[in-house]
């Protein structure tokens, strides 16, 4: 059903887009209008200052990340004991935070024999049409000479986004229901004015909303939970009840409702967007969009400016009250965000190779679920040859992560314009003192041809894009057996986690 789900969404999405046409020259013009070219004109919301301190306060859980980092401290050599109970973590933690887990076995030959893998595929929102995807992989390499632990390659990548999806869990499941109720809505409504025809097609192959995702989108609801408030006569006797949900409420009126908008503008990072009016822009409907980072060299950028909202804060979002008792209310900042747009973890099996590295002795997991995507049409049946690789909007992969001595690079020119949001962000926790003193880790300098083999080539030969935080050089600890806890350096941890923090928050226009 959920499969269903998707595909209708996608199918709904190209035919609101083909329609906006006016029907001149459709099929020269379905190239650059369908879903999957969302990816190329989708662009960070900004954060501002406050959002990214509050940001930092949520990433600076180390006591949890530690937690989370130990049960991945062991060997992790593909068909052993320990190899089981670090995916079983793995699952465990993303089930425990209400994601949806998939655990792709395989059977590949080896220079070792056959061998078992299991990819670990974990996604925010299942039924969402595009993802941002953040990799790394779980496996660690036979050492004949001990035990290789592999501190840094892969288990604090591992630990990172763990530490991501739990200490973010509230903000991204308040973006996964909203995500699904913009897509409910959509399904359930004719605002995309879906012809008669269609509508029948779709009620044919039963791409409807199942009446599961109806009830949690109901018990879900984004609006305020209501509640009552008892209200007594000055002779104590009880009065009558009265139901509010934020809006009707004394608090959640006109006049507390600008002085909330008057304070966020107060911490909004740019002074440019505060002026002209955003009521204006909001009445009107000419809010202007977030520019794309221009393709130049990253030398030249105002890194400080990079990834500062480049609007109206009422041109991103809207604010939303929500009345606790008769002297108690709150208002809360809530974005605009991607409705087809969610977060997928992939944690990858059989990286490393089991004698020496080559094209068929390595990469078992990637390769193979890269192949499997590309084999899957999404959605089913479609006339474009689009797969499940389209879906991903942007690729992510940690390796050789939480020694000191690192310096990341730009090494694909098609996602420069994300590196340097990257950097940016890096800069400016920095300014606002932030981050644990030492020296930037990256380099506004690209290197577009290193040969680095990792868990993104069978995607990059596949034309995902590729945004790759390694360091260059690699960790002095790099497969040798020193590569373990006393290797790591926790306020470089720290400083990497508040980055990929802001940095997701960016990408799918969450604010805390």
């Amino acid at each position: 059903m959920l499969l269903k789900t998707n595909a209708c969404v996608a199918l709904l999405y190209t035919f609101a887009a083909l329609h906006c046409t006016n029907g001149h020259d459709n099929n020269n013009k379905r190239s650059r209008i369908l879903w999957y070219n969302a990816k190329n004109t989708h662009t960070g919301l900004g954060l501002s200052n406050g959002t990214l301190q509050e940001l930092s306060r949520l990433a600076s859980d180390l006591t949890q990340f530690r937690a989370l980092l130990t049960p991945l401290m062991v060997t992790r050599v593909v068909g052993t004991q320990g190899h089981s109970n670090v995916r079983k973590h793995l699952v465990d933690t993303m089930e425990g935070l209400n994601w949806d887990v998939e655990q792709l076995a395989f059977d590949a030959r080896t220079p070792v024999g056959h061998k078992t893998f299991t990819n670990v595929v974990a996604t925010l929102d299942p039924s969402a049409t595009r993802r941002l995807v953040i990799a790394c992989h779980y496996d660690s390499k036979i050492d004949t000479r001990g035990d290789f632990i592999g501190a840094t390659d892969s288990a604090v990548p591992c630990a990172m986004m763990l530490h991501l999806a739990a200490a973010l869990h509230s903000q991204l499941s308040t973006h996964s229901l909203k995500v699904s109720h913009t897509l409910h809505s959509q399904l359930s409504t004719h605002s995309l004015k879906v012809s008669h025809t269609l509508h029948s097609q779709l009620n044919t192959h039963s791409l409807k909303v199942s009446h599961t995702l109806h009830s949690q989108l109901n018990t879900h609801s984004l609006k305020c939970v209501k509640r009552r408030i008892l209200k007594k006569s000055l002779n104590g006797k009880e009065g009558r009840e009265k139901e509010g949900n934020g809006g009707n409420s004394r608090k959640c009126n006109k006049k507390n409702r600008k002085k909330f908008w008057k304070s966020l503008l107060a911490t909004w990072s740019d002074e440019s967007v505060r002026e002209p009016s955003a009521r204006y822009y909001r009445r009107k409907g000419n809010c202007p969009g977030n520019s794309p980072v221009p393709s130049e060299p990253l030398a030249n950028l105002n890194l400080s400016q990079v990834t500062r909202p480049q609007q109206n804060p009422k041109c991103l979002g809207r604010a939303k009250c929500c009345q606790v008792n008769q002297s108690k209310y709150k208002f809360t900042y809530i974005p605009d965000v991607q409705s087809d747009l969610t977060l997928q973890f992939i944690f990858f099996d059989g990286e490393e190779a089991f004698r020496r590295w080559s094209n068929t002795d390595s990469l078992y997991g990637s390769r193979n679920l890269a192949a499997r995507l590309h084999n899957q049409p999404y959605p089913p049946n479609n006339e474009d040859n689009t797969h499940e690789l389209h879906r991903m909007d942007l690729f992510v992969l940690l390796d050789l992560l939480g020694t000191r001595d690192v310096s990341f690079y730009s090494f694909f020119p098609n996602t420069q314009q994300w590196y340097a949001r990257m950097l940016s962000f890096e800069r400016r926790l920095g300014e606002l003192q932030l981050l644990n003193s030492r020296p930037n880790m990256f380099i506004d300098e690209a290197l577009h041809k290193t040969g680095i083999q990792d868990d993104h080539i069978p995607f990059l030969k596949r034309d995902v894009p590729i945004l790759h935080l390694i360091p260059v050089p690699f960790p002095s600890v790099w497969h040798k057996l020193t590569d373990n806890e006393r290797a790591l350096h926790y306020p470089t941890i720290d400083n990497l986690n508040r980055i990929l923090f802001a940095f997701t928050a960016d990408y799918l226009n969450i604010v805390p």
